[in-house]
């Protein structure tokens, strides 16, 4: 979704006022969200949250 939103990782950690370590983690799934973390996401990406919950469970789907 990132990379879709055209933003690299530094400029989405900076949105964020996190590490750019910390959107890589959650990229790679070495960490997860909590569930305010997630509506700071979506608003640092600029895209409704039922986007990004549209967009994992597609994944998830996937993955099964």
């Amino acid at each position: 979704m990132r990379v879709e939103a055209g933003l690299t990782q530094m400029q989405l950690s900076g949105r964020l006022g996190k590490a750019q370590s910390y959107v890589s983690k959650i990229e790679t799934g070495e960490r997860s969200l909590h569930l305010h973390e997630l509506f700071d996401y979506a608003h640092a990406l600029e895209i409704p949250l039922d986007e990004i919950t549209s967009t994992i469970g597609k994944r998830l789907e996937k993955r099964s």
